[in-house]
């Protein structure tokens, strides 16, 4: 991952909160897409890379959503440990597209301060967002799949019209039935 997205602070550069809109106007690849996750980031940059990252995203929903009361260090910290516990699967993309939904008040709104656990519970509607999106795209895989599952076939008309010489095989596992029967019936 350091190959692909350079040092610690690059990687913090990359998917800082300057980028979050960028990255959420394509949910698709926020979701599906080869971002890392957020257990990944703690792997390829050490403990507590990732768990400084979501500081930095919460900190910016605090301030886009106009907190009046900012929210204390430890309740950052805290909340990005539970994050981390619960969700350490999800993509850094997942976690902007989260993020950016948030502040359009995709879930809800905040009222004086970003609640901590209600922005936990946010994550609810947020992971059925997510499962949609998921499903739509086995969806339309699946689909394209079975447009080409064809491809290169032959229907009945055309192989006969090709091989006219050619015993219909039908017909010829007709034949095959009757002489079976011919023989059991010695």
């Amino acid at each position: 991952m350091c190959e692909r997205y350079g040092d610690r602070g690059k990687f913090l550069q990359t998917f800082g909160v300057v980028e979050q809109h960028r990255h959420a106007a394509a949910p698709e690849r926020c979701v599906l897409g080869t971002a890392p996750t957020l257990r990944e980031v703690n792997e390829a940059y050490g403990l507590g890379t990732a768990e400084e990252w979501l500081l930095y995203q919460i900190t910016d929903l605090s301030e886009f959503v106009g907190a009046r009361d900012k929210m204390q260090p430890w309740k950052l910290k805290v909340l990005a440990r539970k994050f981390m516990q619960d969700f350490d699967w999800f993509r850094v993309t997942d976690v902007e597209l989260f993020m950016h939904r948030l502040k359009l008040g995709a879930y809800g709104h905040f009222y004086g301060s970003v609640d901590p656990q209600l922005l936990m519970a946010f994550i609810t509607p947020f992971l059925k967002e997510r499962n949609e999106i998921i499903a739509e795209a086995v969806k339309r895989e699946e689909r394209e799949r079975r447009e080409h599952l064809f491809d290169g076939c032959v229907n009945w008309e055309d192989y006969h019209r090709m091989y006219p010489e050619r015993e219909n095989p039908f017909e010829w596992l007709r034949k095959q039935a009757e002489l079976r029967m011919q023989e059991t019936n010695k």
